[in-house]
């Protein structure tokens, strides 16, 4: 992939936003490291059990493994248009080796004491959760055009 974005770099499609936004295959430390190297901001989504680290401000790099069972003390962001509530946290993945910011995203009418949440990631630390989650939503509704492009159109057989 990072080949292919190479290419169109070369030809000047430059990303006006300059923000990558992929699936959970492309959460990787190659794409990370790759993006990051060319000066674009990934927005993608981590496994649900991925164990992130919050920092710690002393000698130590890391304070331990991020909880995320009480979830409802970070600071939440609703959305009640799409019914969803969001829980930023900027967090670390040790196989980035980078800060993220982590978006925790619930149905409002979840019970954040028993959560299992979408967890979604940036490399930006400036782009607000709001925009970490339509960015992503919107990637995840492509999805549907192609699968129904493949089951009507009979794309699938080429």
């Amino acid at each position: 992939m990072l080949a292919l974005l190479d290419e169109s770099l070369a030809v000047d499609h430059r990303l006006d936003n300059g923000i990558f936004v992929g699936d959970a295959h492309y959460g990787c430390a190659t794409m990370v490291k790759g993006l990051q190297a060319r000066g674009l901001v990934l927005v993608s989504k981590l496994r649900r059990n991925a164990c992130l680290w919050v920092l710690y401000t002393g000698p130590r790099k890391f304070a331990g493994c991020f909880d995320r069972t009480p979830i409802d003390e970070l600071p939440a962001t609703d959305l009640p248009d799409e019914g969803q509530r969001l829980y930023p946290a900027p967090l670390c993945y040790k196989p980035f080796q980078c800060l993220l910011q982590v978006v925790f995203v619930l149905d409002a009418d979840t019970d954040p004491a028993a959560p299992t949440p979408v967890t979604l990631f940036t490399t930006g630390l400036e782009i607000a959760p709001e925009q970490v989650y339509r960015l992503y939503r919107d990637r995840f509704q492509i999805e549907f055009n192609f699968r129904d492009a493949k089951q009507h159109l009979g794309l699938a057989v080429c």
